[in-house]
């Protein structure tokens, strides 16, 4: 298993949406969009854990609509796995230019083209509001470069800034309706942490919880 993938112990197994993001590996780009606290990143580490492809994770922060944090954090995101082609992006700087942005694309196809499928997840989208990095982002996506399906998680479907990834583009989505629990595995969740529960107090919990136990 790789490392870098944010797993959290004790977590659940949710076969039901692995099994949807499995069916968007057929696309370049998968969507996963919900609110906080809906098990995006969760969903998403369990599936990349589980499959052959390579996966490079880069988790997004605030500090990342820096130019130069966001080029250590994409470096440090490809290093588990995709050592080479980190190594060649260390030695050049963010692509500000289009010709910059074509080097950098020149680059990251040989690498691929050399290894096996490969995922990047880009997680927390959402937090970045810095022009230059929205665009590198967008282009890098647009591109749909072969041997790479990228994962763009976002805390929310109506982003001002997705329209652009997503006009006229092949992609998969994941909303906070396919991420909701069934009652099987809300069952489950609850014997997962020793509280068994029957029945009667499942479907009342189902209820009033509309598959959101936690």
């Amino acid at each position: 298993m790789n490392k870098a993938l944010p797993i959290k112990p004790g977590m659940l197994d949710r076969r039901q949406v692995r099994e949807t993001l499995s069916q968007g590996m057929d696309y370049p780009l998968i969507v996963v969009s919900a609110g906080p606290g809906y098990g995006k990143t969760q969903a998403v580490a369990r599936f990349a854990a589980e499959i052959e492809h390579r996966v490079a994770w880069l988790n997004l922060s605030p500090l990342d609509n820096d130019t130069d944090h966001f080029w250590n954090s994409m470096i440090s995101a490809l290093r588990p796995e995709l050592a080479v082609l980190a190594e060649k992006l260390r030695k050049i700087d963010f692509p500000r230019t289009l010709k910059e942005f074509d080097d950098y694309i020149s680059i990251v196809a040989d690498a691929l083209g050399m290894s096996t499928e490969t995922i990047l997840v880009i997680d927390n989208y959402s937090l970045i509001e810095a022009k230059p990095i929205r665009t590198f982002i967008e282009r890098m996506i647009q591109m749909q470069l072969a041997k790479l399906c990228v994962i763009l998680i976002i805390n929310k479907r109506e982003d001002e800034h997705l329209g652009p990834i997503l006009f006229g583009r092949d992609h998969w989505e994941i909303g906070a309706d396919s991420l909701c629990f069934s009652g099987e595995e809300v069952r489950r969740l609850f014997e997962l942490h020793g509280c068994p529960i029957d029945d009667a107090d499942l479907t009342k919990l189902m209820a009033a919880t509309e598959g959101w136990p936690l």
